[in-house]
């Protein structure tokens, strides 16, 4: 598996615009808290030094220095911790390090101290993730660090302005409310903790990938080798699964008929039909990247074949009389953001594929196309599993589908078509039957590919 960053996507631009902003609300701000200590916070300071005798003033740079360390330890450890808010801290961790290198004579004199606040901002921010129930299996959720940069940050300029409004009162100058530089510290201040706040709030949200296929065509066991291949992390590119991964059913198909250890070469059958008064809902959440995470919700439903027309019928707007199940899997493929459509290679003669040029019509959603039992097309006897051989069977399959595929279905697909397959006997009586490997695993192909290309890696 390869560390990969993600490829930035229109929502991570959000982050990055916000940003921009950020800094460039940050000048007068600046020059705010620089007219705030001069102006206020340095001869009150200074004033209670004298009549104390106490170097306060040594004291509170010195914990400024401290509290720039605890901000740095927290961003680090939320980085680290938390993929929700991993840009963000980042973001921030960089624009904290371009602080350091302006006052870095000053930070270098008291080192020590902003170690110690490192160490302490990390360790909060540890304890707090442990403590935290709403952390998913793989990761832990700690937006302390980034909420606690809002709070300050918006403190600190409340402060400011508070300072610098009493020192004009006390001096007698009133005029200082409607001469600049005041006008300016106002506006940017509530710009600034405005945007602030979007950029320590945001998430990512999930794009949600749809499954569609009629009877037979491979739901169950493609869903049920995606999830194999997102729960053991046997991609290219970094892949956590979140909480509520998978759906009970998707669980029972997945260690009944993909990793149960009583598998064998003679016991081995396919998943069941599913009986026509009955759905299966199959759902997983996983995510993808590392610094630029996507999450992608992968979900189909598992139907009698004689629902599929229903389904169109759903999508057509002929609602009436029909049934719960053509309902809710309609309402559901409506609700998705991107669909994948099923190419079952054992029957490319059915009506299926002009379904799906109606589909796409009907709800206007991108679309990936898979085609599925892709082992007939297989050959055992010159090829080993790898890159290059499975290049080949996309040709084969390209080949066979291009007497097949409707050219505007093929024109309007995201990418190359996708292949899978479960390896299987091709002669025998066990002919048509998956191979068994150690382990009591079956062996498969392509699956990790189609979670790499919804999480953006190709």
């Amino acid at each position: 598996m390869r560390l990969k960053l993600g490829k930035p996507e229109k929502e991570h631009l959000k982050i990055l615009i916000y940003l921009g902003f950020l800094l460039l609300l940050s000048i007068p701000i600046k020059d705010l808290l620089a007219d705030a200590w001069t102006s206020s916070l340095k001869g009150v300071l200074y004033g209670l030094q004298a009549k104390t005798g106490i170097p306060i003033v040594e004291r509170w740079k010195g914990m400024e220095v401290l509290t720039l360390g605890i901000f740095i330890g927290m961003l680090a450890a939320t980085s680290w911790l938390d993929h929700k808010k991993r840009l963000q801290a980042v973001l921030l961790l960089s624009a904290s390090s371009m602080v350091m290198l302006a006052y870095a004579p000053f930070i270098l004199s008291k080192l020590a101290l902003l170690f110690a606040g490192a160490a302490i901002g990390a360790g909060i921010i540890f304890v707090y993730s442990k403590e935290s129930s709403e952390r998913p299996t793989n990761t832990k959720k700690c937006e302390l660090g980034i909420k606690v940069i809002y709070w300050i940050g918006s403190i600190a300029i409340n402060v400011a302005i508070i300072s610098v409004t009493v020192n004009n009162v006390l001096n007698r100058n009133f005029d200082f409310l409607i001469e600049m530089p005041y006008p300016m510290y106002i506006a940017s201040s509530a710009a600034f903790v405005m945007v602030l706040q979007k950029f320590t709030d945001y998430e990512i949200s999930s794009t949600k990938v749809m499954v569609v296929g009629p009877y037979r065509s491979g739901k169950t066991v493609f869903m049920a080798a995606c999830y194999n291949y997102a729960a053991e992390g046997d991609t290219e590119i970094t892949i956590e699964l979140t909480k509520d991964s998978p759906t009970p059913d998707l669980r029972y198909v997945h260690d009944k008929h993909m990793v149960n250890t009583e598998l064998t070469m003679e016991t081995y059958c396919w998943p069941p039909p599913t009986d026509p008064n009955e759905v299966r809902e199959y759902k997983f959440t996983y995510t993808c990247g590392t610094l630029f995470k996507k999450d992608v919700e992968l979900i189909a439903y598992d139907y009698s074949g004689e629902h599929f027309g229903d389904i169109l019928k759903y999508l057509q707007g002929k609602k009436e009389k029909l049934g719960e199940i053509p309902r809710k899997v309609g309402e559901k493929l409506l609700e998705a953001d991107q669909l994948i459509f099923l190419l079952d290679m054992d029957d490319l003669n059915s009506g299926t594929l002009s379904d799906y040029i109606e589909i796409v019509q009907r709800t206007r959603k991108p679309y990936y196309l898979v085609a599925t039992k892709c082992d007939l097309l297989w050959d055992d006897s010159e090829w080993e599993i790898s890159d290059e051989n499975y290049e080949k069977l996309k040709e084969r399959v390209e080949e066979v589908l291009s007497n097949y595929l409707p050219g505007p279905l093929k024109k309007g697909c995201k990418g190359d078509v996708m292949c899978v397959m479960i390896f299987t006997e091709k002669s025998g009586e066990r002919e048509g039957c998956p191979k068994v490997m150690e382990g009591r695993r079956l062996l498969s192909l392509g699956y990790d590919r189609v979670l790499e290309v919804l999480g953006g890696a190709h």
